[in-house]
């Protein structure tokens, strides 16, 4: 059997240590043939120095991927039997990113230095040293709650352990990690986007962290990432971030953009200032608009009230336009029936190309079969609790009632809605139910999901149904037949429109 030739034994290796090891900047320019931002340039700073321990809250876009490839493969070539361990919850998105770089920057390297390549492979999961493999390579570690143990036991002299998405990783976890780093060069990274105002990560971005002066006081050189100053981040990216998470100062913003922990990662979702400024909004309707009514359906019993909202409505998600015209508040005794006979007698014969929304759930079925058998066109059922219409909303917001209720919020920061003032006993009531909607952000995939609290659960807390503040978000779920474009077309999208639509919203909740 041949004998593996070893590296050590190579006299271009000695030098090429000499020149590059823990100098991860000239690296990259003069070995990977890149040149790295003023970012990943600290970062290369910071983990070049032995046994240190970095934190990173960064937005998106900064190179975080493609820097930690560099990192690594110069740990790698320039020490003896080193180990990097890799870990995070994810760990097919971590080959995808991390390994596509490390494949880019290797060839290069190789194409540079070809004797390297007699040295160590590169597959689609695996680098090591031919002749110490096992030992001498990366390794990859998936994370799972009650799993923990997977990620002990590992020691070397010259070590790094990545954790990537670390805001996600438990404390458990960081225990049997951080056990292991004993020996005399075992360096630690963590990365990730500040998605939880807890846990290891958060710890290590403030109480475990090294201040200004200090530098043996903390644990961890904490470092932040915001992409609006990365020199990679297009301004086109920053722009429609700012427009669909609804400023600097929303919680998505400031985490998935500027790399910051937010307070508001819970609470009320929308102020009271807000909403009194809705009702002296002016709207200007730059599209052709159509009436909308929607309908949220009581049993009639006295326990609640059947509600409708009237507007003239335009636009679609983030740019529709709502102009409230009335909210009225039935009494107590109506019920779906009797609801359904009032909207027709009342409401349907004095607006033109009428799109009719009705909350599905409960007895709003009862309406919608009342409705259908009087004749009555353009009736779309509201199914709350269904996925949002399109694949790049479903990742933000857990179900239809979450994206709707953002959609009021940010409608009413931008001036898009003008709410109904129906007198100052009705006015205080919407307001009321305004601001008392508790939500919550929680990780879902690589982003952040706003979900809003569960009725049954706001009913423990004392928070009534919010049925005039429903209503009002309904106007997001229902479209509207343009007043130019005739009775000829339904209240929903075309097949052909964005990403996916649900043509029948019919209760599955």
């Amino acid at each position: 059997m041949a004998i593996k030739k070893s590296i050590r034994a190579d006299p271009r290796w000695h030098k090429f240590i000499a020149t590059y090891r823990d100098r991860t900047e000239a690296f990259a320019q003069k070995v990977c043939g890149e040149k790295p931002t003023w970012q990943q340039n600290t970062l290369f700073a910071a983990m070049n120095i032995p046994d240190n321990w970095v934190s990173v809250s960064s937005g998106t876009g900064t190179g975080k991927s493609s820097g930690t490839a560099i990192i690594m493969l110069n740990f790698l070539l320039c020490y003896p039997e080193s180990r990097v361990l890799l870990t995070a919850n994810k760990v097919q998105q971590v080959k995808i990113g991390v390994f596509k770089y490390l494949k880019i920057y290797f060839k290069r390297i190789v194409r540079r230095y070809p004797w390297i390549g007699d040295y160590f492979t590169l597959t689609d999961e695996a680098f090591y040293a031919n002749e110490s493999k096992g030992v001498w390579c990366v390794v990859i570690k998936g994370y799972r709650v009650g799993q923990e143990e997977s990620l002990a036991g590992e020691h070397a002299l010259h070590m790094m352990y990545i954790i990537d998405e670390a805001s996600g990783v438990g404390d458990a976890a960081f225990e049997k990690i951080t056990g292991t780093l004993t020996q005399e060069d075992n360096r630690l990274l963590l990365l990730s986007q500040p998605t939880r105002n807890e846990g290891y990560f958060y710890r290590s971005q403030h109480d475990l962290k090294r201040t200004n002066g200090r530098p043996t006081a903390g644990t961890f050189e904490a470092l932040v990432f915001n992409s609006e100053d990365s020199p990679i981040v297009k301004a086109k990216f920053l722009v429609a971030k700012y427009i669909e998470y609804g400023g600097r100062k929303s919680a998505e913003y400031m985490i998935r953009v500027r790399g910051l922990f937010c307070d508001a990662l819970s609470g009320y979702l929308i102020s009271r200032s807000l909403v009194e400024e809705g009702f002296n909004n002016k709207i200007v309707h730059e599209e052709d608009w159509g009436y909308v009514l929607t309908c949220d359906v009581s049993g009639g019993n006295w326990r609640d009230s059947c509600v409708y909202s009237l507007a003239r409505v335009s636009g679609r998600d983030r740019t529709r336009m709502v102009e409230v015209i009335d909210t009225k508040e039935m009494d107590g005794d109506m019920g779906a029936v009797d609801f359904a006979r009032y909207v027709i007698a009342n409401i349907v014969p004095y607006y033109s190309n009428l799109t009719i929304g009705v909350d599905a759930g409960s007895m709003g079925g009862e309406m919608i079969k009342e409705l259908a058998r009087k004749g009555v066109a353009n009736v779309i059922p509201i199914n709350w609790g269904s996925p949002v219409h399109s694949k790049s909303l479903r990742k933000q917001f857990f179900n239809k009632r979450a994206y709707a209720s953002a959609m009021v919020r940010d409608a009413l920061r931008y001036g898009n809605i003008k709410l109904f003032n129906g007198g100052v006993r009705e006015s205080m009531k919407l307001i009321e139910q305004f601001i008392k909607l508790p939500f919550s952000y929680v990780e879902k995939g690589d982003g952040l999901q706003l979900q809003m609290m569960g009725k049954p659960i706001m009913k423990k807390k004392g928070i009534n149904s919010p049925d005039i503040f429903d209503t009002v978000a309904f106007f997001w779920i229902v479209d509207p037949i343009p007043s130019a474009e005739g009775l000829e077309k339904t209240g929903v999208w075309d097949e052909g429109d964005e990403d996916e639509y649900d043509h029948a919203d019919i209760l599955d909740a």
